[in-house]
This record gives structure tokens, sequence and C-alpha cells, in this order.
């Protein structure tokens, strides 16, 4: 299906999505803007309560879109999600969900075996690509987003066309993480398995490569992060402040920094040039399951076992937006290019879309 590259569209894709949504009441929405300049005053909280309860009784005199936007337009870190979108295609469990690089497309894979690639800004099923016998747990697009790759329980990874939906490449009895404990690099022309990487005592969740592919994250069962070398395949040093297992690990956009989520709720950030904590993160009332930072890595956004989605601040440490929609657990989220518009994925079998 061809892509419409008009420079308007494909600079906010999103608009032509756009239909109302509520999430939380005009009180709610004002006292979460007071709570975010009570923090940059560094005004300490007590009596200040009543106060913002008159506040907010003039604000609603003002109009409080007018006000959201002004907050939005001066700084980019109290932007504030609202619900535009709900895809519901009577999926099964939705396990991941995924932009292209270019925002045109996101990708979600499904306990029902297949991958689908939702076309923007129409909403329509672009693609379904078919041929797992599995759950699928997750899939990627390439840098130019002409292609999927795919990981299933049913042993194998897979390579599609992202226009077409068409098979291109099936890497039998192979996965990229495993139970087996291992991180293992293939070589997608012959399918050869190029490197092994050894280091974890438990199932390995996830793994990703930082922006320069010099280095490898992983994060497993084990409560370990681990850091590789590509080239000579060895751990280079371990993040151990976890205490219960880690089910995701990301690189920030820069490479310097990593976040990290566990089952037992909390996200930390990491400094990769010294191995240490930087900041830690509390709130989610259960396990992580997806965690990234902004585009421009001065948000990190969560979302959990608990149902909400949040958004935090990373300068500041503190939760700047809750998001509660989805009916069941999230299973994962992601944020376009421009920083602009989530989208997430949850065992309620819909991916909601926020801008």
């Amino acid at each position: 299906m061809a892509v419409n590259n008009s420079n308007e569209k494909n600079k906010r894709p999103f608009k032509h999505l756009r239909k109302k949504a509520t999430l939380y009441s005009s009180a709610e929405e004002i006292t979460m803007i007071l709570e975010r300049w009570i923090r940059s005053l560094s005004i300490r909280l007590g009596w200040i309560d009543d106060f913002n309860i008159i506040i907010s009784q003039y604000f609603n005199l003002l109009g409080l879109d007018c006000i959201c936007k002004r907050a939005n337009n001066k700084n980019e870190q109290a932007k504030y999600f609202k619900l535009i979108k709900v895809l519901d295609d009577h999926f099964r469990t939705v396990t991941s969900v995924t932009f292209s690089p270019d925002d045109t497309k996101i990708a979600l894979t499904s306990y029902d075996t297949t991958i689908r690639i939702w076309e923007v800004p129409s909403g329509d099923v672009a693609q379904m690509c078919k041929g797992h016998t599995h759950w699928v747990n997750s899939a990627d697009f390439s840098r130019d987003s002409s292609l999927i790759v795919s990981g299933s329980d049913d042993k194998t990874i897979r390579l599609w066309d992202t226009n077409t939906g068409k098979e291109i490449k099936n890497l039998k009895d192979m996965r990229l993480v495993s139970i087996d404990k291992t991180i293992r690099l293939w070589d997608v022309q012959s399918g050869q398995e190029v490197k092994r990487m050894i280091g974890h005592s438990n199932v390995v969740k996830t793994v990703q490569f930082s922006p320069n592919a010099q280095t490898i994250v992983s994060a497993s069962y084990d409560a370990v992060i681990a850091i590789w070398d590509v080239q000579s395949g060895e751990k280079m040093y371990e993040l151990l402040k976890h205490v219960n297992r880690v089910m995701k690990v990301r690189f920030s956009p820069d490479g310097l920094f990593l976040v990290s989520g566990s089952d037992t709720g909390t996200i930390r950030v990491w400094d990769v040039a010294s191995g240490s904590q930087t900041t830690i993160l509390q709130g989610h009332k259960s396990g992580v399951t997806d965690v990234r930072f902004s585009p421009n890595g001065q948000t990190i956004v969560s979302c959990s076992n608990d149902g909400t989605i949040r958004i935090w601040d990373v300068k500041s440490a503190k939760e700047v937006q809750r998001i509660y929609n989805h009916s069941r657990s999230l299973t994962g989220i992601d944020i376009s290019s421009e920083g602009d518009t989530l989208v997430s994925s949850s065992i309620d079998g819909t991916i909601q879309l926020w801008e």
C-alpha cells in the first residue's frame, strides 16, 4: 500500500485519527498542572491544598484548554496525553506494539500467531503477516521501515516484507533471547549463528543494541542487567540493583543512559559509562512490562500489570501523568519519533493511541 508523503501528514499523521475522548475531569487536569508548577517553584506542600481549590475554580473561569495548550507550547516536558483512538479488531492478547521509524505504520503482535501492520493515518490494517504457529511475542521494524522481524514461541525468527506482508526468511529453531540463558547473534543472509553470549543464570527477557551498535544490553529473570561487547561477545559488566526479575531494559537515544523495569514495579535509570544507578522511580503497583525514554531523553514512559501508563520527568524523578484506560494489564508501549504520540497494547485485546 502506498504511503501518502504529503508534508503535513508526515509531520503530524495522527491528527487525522483524532476522536474526542475524556480521560480525567477538569479538576484532575488542573491539579496535575498545579503540581508541576509547585514542584518547579519548590513550594512545600501542606496549606497549599486549599489554595489549589481556589486556583482551580479560577482556572475554570479562564478556560482549561487554553491553559493546557500554553503549558504544552512552553515546555515539552509538560505534554499531557489524551486518548485519540482505540484499535480493536477482536484480537486475543496483544503482546507488543511498535511504531515504524517514519511513524507511518504500527506493528502489533498477538497470541493469535499473527503480526498486524496498521497504516497511519487511515487506521486500517494494511497487512497481516501469517506463518508463526505459536504466540508471537515481539516484532520490530528495520531502520528504513521496509522489513519486520518477529520472534515467537514456535522457536522461529521470521523476516517479513512490510509492504506485502509476505515472509522473506524463516530462521528455524532460533531465538534472539532465550530460556536457555544465552544471547545469540545471527547472520540474516546465511541464517548462521555468528556469536553466542553466555553469562546469565536464568531466562533472558530482553536485549537491545546501543545506538552506535557497539554494545548490547540484556535483562534477565536472574535480576541482572548485563552490558556486552558486540565484537568480542564478552560481558563487560553487570548492573545489580534490581532484587527480582528484570522485564525490560532500553538505552536512551544518546546511548549514555539505560532505563530498566522489574516485576516488583520499580524503574531504575543507569549511567552507562560508570555503571551506577542515577535514579529510581517508584509508583507502579505491579510489575513493569515495558519502559522507554522519549526521543529527547527528558521523559520516561512506562506501563505495567497494574493497568496504568505513567509518564516520568527524568530530571525531577517525578511522575507527571498517570493514564488508566485499558481494562486489563498492559503488555507494551511505544512513542513516536517526535515524542507527541503514544501507542499502548494490553491483554484486553486492544491497542490505544494517545496524543
